[in-house]
C-alpha cells in the first residue's frame, strides 16, 4: 500500500499505525519526530492519535516542522 507524505510516496503495510510511518519518514528526512505536526484532509491530527490511527491507501499527509530564524 502507498501513502503520500508531503511530496514523498511511502510504502507501508495495511493497517500500519501512522506513528510508525512517521518515525520512518522523519528518520529518512532527518526530522525530529517530536517537533512535527501532521495534517490530512485539512485537519491537524493530534499527536495523541498517531499511535491509534491506521494509515489507509492513497491519502495525502502533510508534515509541518517549525523553523527558527528571522
Amino acid at each position: 500500500m502507498a501513502i503520500q507524505i508531503n511530496h514523498t510516496i511511502i510504502c507501508c503495510d495495511e493497517n500500519e499505525m501512522l506513528a510508525a510511518v512517521l518515525e520512518r519518514y522523519c528518520h529518512a528526512n532527518k526530522l525530529d519526530l517530536g517537533s512535527i505536526a501532521v495534517a490530512t484532509a485539512g485537519q491537524v491530527l493530534p499527536r495523541s492519535q498517531w499511535q491509534h490511527t491506521a494509515v489507509v491507501a492513497h491519502p495525502h499527509y502533510t508534515v509541518f516542522s517549525a523553523v527558527a530564524g528571522g
